[in-house]
């Protein structure tokens, strides 16, 4: 997206006329600064949001180099902050337990506990795989009694899988159950009870951040497209700016630079 000429009309020269303007950020190592960058055709302008200003002659410039960037966007930052959080959470009640009743035996009972839980909460939400039913023609069958014959088997079978997926959710909330007794005998404390819910809490809360991280990511929402210009200076400075990915500031200063390079003031150009 351009930005229009008028912008940057109290920053021109007499006869200096403006090459390309976008909205941009600069960069340095404690901050970014949000605003506009103009190429005009004598310098490169900065002009932040806040009316500060800084510009490049390029007689001044070494060199200049775009790189391609994917920062992660808001959104992605916050699934990242989720991830965190929950297991900031679940490691604060496991170091809770576990300073209950220094032992082995501690974090093999957790890992029992959490594994049942979110196993059998697993199984309840989306069963086990089904083995779908195939083969040819029976002898003696014709196509619509071999269809009917397997759909009745095919029913057979996910009425069998929902039945075991019942067995299973039992048997993996026992092993839960089991676990946190252990626990509770091991540690002879019913602070165990609150703690290993905060552990189980936290750990959810690192699985829902872990499948939204995931989701954005195949939706590709979780980073944002960036190009960053560096403009390298004869006194060894480096001004870095950071535009859209679709930005054509870079093309423009390699322009600019291929005129200057004319009057043999700029010897070096590069895209990464």
């Amino acid at each position: 997206m351009s930005v229009s000429a008028t912008t940057f009309e109290a920053y021109l020269a007499p006869g200096e006329t403006v090459v390309e303007g976008v909205p941009g950020s600069l960069l340095d190592s404690a901050s970014r600064s949000e605003g506009t960058i103009g190429v005009t055709d004598r310098r490169i302008l900065f002009v932040a949001d806040g009316d500060e200003f800084l510009d490049v002659s390029h007689d001044s410039i070494h060199s200049i180099r775009s790189t391609p960037q994917s920062p992660l966007t808001q959104r992605g930052l916050s699934s990242l902050a989720v991830v965190g959080g929950g297991s900031l959470l679940a490691l604060v009640a496991l170091l809770g337990v576990f300073l209950l009743r220094p032992s082995a035996l501690v974090p093999v009972f957790l890992a029992l506990y959490v594994a049942g839980v979110l196993g059998a909460e697993y199984v309840r939400r989306y069963g086990v795989d089904l083995h779908w039913v195939g083969g040819a023609s029976a002898g003696g069958r014709s196509d619509t009694d071999h269809r009917v014959f397997e759909t009745d088997r095919l029913h057979r079978t996910i009425a069998k899988h929902a039945d075991n997926d019942d067995l299973l959710v039992v048997a993996l909330v026992v092993v839960a159950l089991v676990a946190l007794a252990g626990l509770i005998a091991l540690t002879e404390s019913l602070l165990v009870l609150p703690l290993s819910i905060v552990l189980l809490g936290g750990v959810g809360v690192s699985i829902v951040g872990i499948r939204r991280g995931r989701a954005l990511k195949r939706r590709g929402i979780d980073r944002h497209d960036e190009l960053e210009v560096s403009i390298h200076l004869s006194n060894g400075h480096v001004v870095r700016l950071r535009v859209e990915g679709d930005s054509r500031l870079d093309r423009e200063l390699s322009g600019v630079a291929r005129r200057t390079l004319d009057d043999g003031s700029l010897p070096d150009v590069a895209h990464v």
